[in-house]
């Protein structure tokens, strides 16, 4: 079955707060990367995740792409260029260090925290390649953001390019391959199976997202190695993580 969106109930939550130190303990958050090819649903994954993770726990949702503004807009909330994934890609350019909690984006009183790009973004936006962080700037953005939570949630680029979305791959804990049965959608399943194996070998979960298997019941499994996994699920996949 495909994906259907949810997300937390906050009537009744008292605000959260970014700190690197909860409750006395040490924050080192587990980091989950969603990944795979466009319009397959990892957007909605991910927010599902959260939602289910915010329920008790710190959640910050990360998007690194910078081609168009996308976790927002399953939120319905709107991000400002002053918190805002590009304002903290200009300011790491020029500043030795930031605070990046000043940088995120409350989703009105629950656990969940954003970090995406401002709703004023278009391909132009972040072509000047100087804004981007080096990759030691990035690999500290990566760690800062852990440590504020308890599970950092990354919204993968399909461009394998965006090393900023690279790293989070590299360094998360578990990493979720989402596909669709089509045949488009094994074309991308294969291009990915190289670089999984190489990079990420034991921490891919396959997931298929679709009301039905469109090239057969048994083809599409078979040659890829994918799970199936229904919305009810993702609570056992909390224990997984």
């Amino acid at each position: 079955m495909t994906f259907r969106l949810y997300l937390p109930d906050v009537e009744k939550k008292q605000k959260s707060y970014l700190t690197d130190n909860h409750g006395g303990k040490k924050m080192n958050g587990k980091i989950i990367a969603v990944c795979g090819g466009n319009g397959v649903g990892k957007s909605t994954i991910c927010t599902n995740l959260a939602t289910v993770l915010s329920e008790d726990k710190i959640v910050i949702l990360f998007a690194p792409r910078t081609d168009y503004p996308s976790i927002q807009s399953f939120l319905d909330m709107n991000i400002a260029e002053n918190k805002s994934l590009k304002k903290l890609y200009d300011d790491m350019s020029i500043e030795e260090s930031v605070d990046i909690k000043e940088y995120l984006v409350q989703y009105k009183n629950s656990n969940i925290f954003i970090l995406s790009a401002p709703d004023t973004t278009n391909v132009l936006t972040f072509a000047d390649n100087k804004i981007l962080p080096e990759q030691n700037k990035c690999i500290n953005m990566l760690i800062a953001l852990q440590r504020m939570c308890d599970y950092l949630i990354i919204d993968c680029d399909t461009n394998v390019t965006n090393h900023v979305s690279a790293w989070g791959l590299n360094y998360a804990d578990m990493v979720i391959n989402v596909m669709k049965p089509t045949q488009q959608g094994l074309r991308i399943a294969n291009a990915y199976q190289g670089y999984f194996s190489e990079i990420w070998r034991g921490k891919v979960v396959n997931v298929v997202n679709a009301d039905k298997n469109y090239i057969g019941i048994s083809e599409f499994p078979s040659l890829t190695g994918v799970i199936h996994f229904l919305i009810k699920k993702m609570y056992n996949l909390r224990w997984r993580i």
